[in-house]
């Protein structure tokens, strides 16, 4: 239920209001070779990408998810997508994801966020 306003802020721009309301404070995110830990560091490679392309587009598919029988863990899996430029000029990337969240109080929040780009195959070479 918390990915599609996250998603809403994604695509606003809004970092802080991505980790004000998803992110806990002591929460590492890792994709492709980085790695942010604690939400201010989350916070500031997120402005930084968000500056970096201000006319990316990110969006992302859940395709499961599973809550421990306790009621306060859980984790998601999808997929997602990339278009560094918003224009379809540079190529889309695509990749996967896992989120694990903990139940605090009365809020479920983000303590490890990590993903991976799905490499192109290559191409098989030309029969000769």
């Amino acid at each position: 239920k918390l990915e599609p306003k996250w998603l809403e802020l994604e695509k606003a721009k809004d970092a802080a209001g991505i980790v004000s309301q998803f992110i806990a404070p002591d929460a590492v995110r890792m994709f492709d070779g980085e790695v942010h830990t604690g939400s201010a560091d989350i916070q500031a490679a997120m402005e930084k990408q968000m500056a970096d392309h201000p006319d990316a587009v990110l969006d992302w598919t859940t395709t499961s998810v599973a809550v421990a029988a306790s009621g306060d863990l859980g984790y998601e899996l999808g997929a997602w997508t990339y278009d560094p430029d918003g224009a379809g000029e540079k190529p889309e990337e695509h990749g996967q994801y896992v989120t694990v969240w903990k139940k605090t109080g009365d809020r479920w929040l983000a303590v490890a966020d990590a993903g991976t780009t799905i490499k192109p195959a290559e191409e098989a070479p030309a029969a000769q």
